[in-house]
Parts: C-alpha cells; sequence; structure tokens
C-alpha cells in the first residue's frame, strides 16, 4: 500500500469513527432534539397563561375600581346619573363610567362626561424572543382624550374635567 492509500484509508478509518462517536453522544435521538423543541413550546403556552391570567386579574381590578368610582361620583353629584358602561347604559361591558346631568338625559359622549379606567401594560420577552403583555397598573383619562391621568383625584382637580361637569351635568 502507497502513503496516498494509507491516507485515504486513515481519513475514512477517522470520518467513521467521528459518526461513530456522534450516534454514542445524541443517546437519544438522531439528528433533531425534540426535547428542546418541547421545551420551547412549553415555555410558551406556560408565558400565554400568564399573559390570559395576567390580562383577566388587571381587567377584573379596573372594573373594581370603575364600580368604585361610580359610589363616589353618586354621592358627590346626588343629582346626577353616573352609570358604569354596561347592559343599562346600551354599552358593552367596560371599565368606564357615564356622568349624565340625570337619567333622561342623552347617553351621546358630546353630552356627558366619560371616565375610562385604563390598564398600563408593558412588554416583556420570553427566553426565545417571543413578547407578551403584562398590566403594571391603571391609569385614567375623561372624554376620549388622549391625557393619561394617574389617580382620579388628578382628573378632578383637572379645569377641563371640572369645566365639563359644570357644562354637561350640573
Amino acid at each position: 500500500m502507497n502513503v496516498k492509500q494509507q491516507e485515504i484509508i486513515n481519513t475514512l478509518i477517522n470520518e467513521l469513527n467521528r459518526i461513530e462517536d456522534s450516534r454514542n453522544q445524541n443517546k437519544g435521538f438522531n439528528l433533531i432534539n425534540i426535547d428542546s423543541l418541547n421545551e420551547k413550546t412549553n415555555e410558551i403556552q406556560r408565558f400565554k397563561e400568564e399573559e390570559i391570567a395576567n390580562k383577566q386579574a388587571w381587567d377584573d381590578i379596573a372594573n373594581e375600581e370603575a364600580i368604585r368610582l361610580v359610589k363616589l361620583f353618586q354621592e358627590d353629584l346626588p343629582n346626577a346619573c353616573v352609570q358604569k358602561y354596561g347592559k343599562e347604559t346600551g354599552h358593552y361591558d367596560l371599565p368606564a363610567l357615564m356622568i349624565r346631568r340625570n337619567k333622561n338625559s342623552s347617553k351621546h359622549y358630546a353630552d356627558c362626561v366619560i371616565i375610562e379606567v385604563k390598564v398600563l401594560t408593558e412588554q416583556i420577552r420570553d427566553s426565545f424572543g417571543n413578547t407578551y403583555s403584562k398590566g403594571i397598573r391603571l391609569a385614567y383619562k375623561f372624554d376620549y382624550n388622549n391625557n393619561e391621568f394617574n389617580t382620579i383625584e388628578e382628573i378632578v382637580k383637572d379645569k377641563r374635567f371640572l369645566e365639563l361637569i359644570r357644562i354637561r351635568v350640573l
């Protein structure tokens, strides 16, 4: 056997040894490790379930806050009609309230004062880079403007809000 033939044989032996070693190292799968794929699927599912539970919890908190606000405004404005958005107002059940002059007043947004309780969220990422929403706190808005307030007390100190109450409710 010449040198070139011996080199070819050695190369073949080395390649066969490498293939055999890789077979021995990858016990449980040949080419695709489904365990790591299943781990990813399980983590994504866990994050989605947490996102849904988090959203539901924050939605419940926002609705409870809207109910609390209805009671407070009813005490402060005993002659006005203060209602949470829902069947009785002809709207979807939302964490928002409508303040009108009286029960017979128009429900049109231009004739009453609307306060929304918003859930502010932040984006979080799983280890694979997928993003999910997570509630972080409540915020308040009135009359569909873009200004967000941290507390309801900030809204009731706002001159624009008070002017709307004066014009549309009192």
